[in-house]
């Protein structure tokens, strides 16, 4: 869904908006705020994953819970590359507050990789 640029400058969704997140939630599993995270974060993210995925696939470390060709990439966890906008976003929190209700904290980042079970 669009978020406005006044949204995005003030953390905040305007009610027609956060209810229209909070609609596409429940309707289809997940909602998509156009435009958040400022392009040029991304863009310096994309190039330092490029560069990580360069030498995972140049490794010789076998990837062991993993089908064949499949690679397991973990985002940098470091300076310059954690950034509010992608960890704890305002607006996304706003969203899960919405849908979940206050009570129920979005306060944990993990960065342990999970097998599917």
């Amino acid at each position: 869904m669009k978020v406005t640029a006044e949204e995005v400058a003030h953390s905040k969704l305007s009610l027609k908006s956060l209810e229209e997140a909070s609609r596409s939630l429940k309707d289809n599993g997940f909602v998509i705020l156009e435009s958040i995270v400022d392009e040029t974060i991304c863009a310096t993210l994309r190039e330092q994953l490029r560069s990580d995925l360069s030498d995972l696939l140049k490794s010789k470390e076998e990837q062991t819970n993993f089908s064949s060709g499949h690679v397991q990439q973990e985002p940098p966890v470091f300076h310059p590359f954690v950034h509010r906008e992608i960890v704890a976003n305002p607006l996304v929190i706003q969203v899960i507050k919405r849908f979940l209700g206050s009570s129920n904290p979005h306060e944990h980042l993990s960065i342990d990789p999970q097998i599917l079970h």
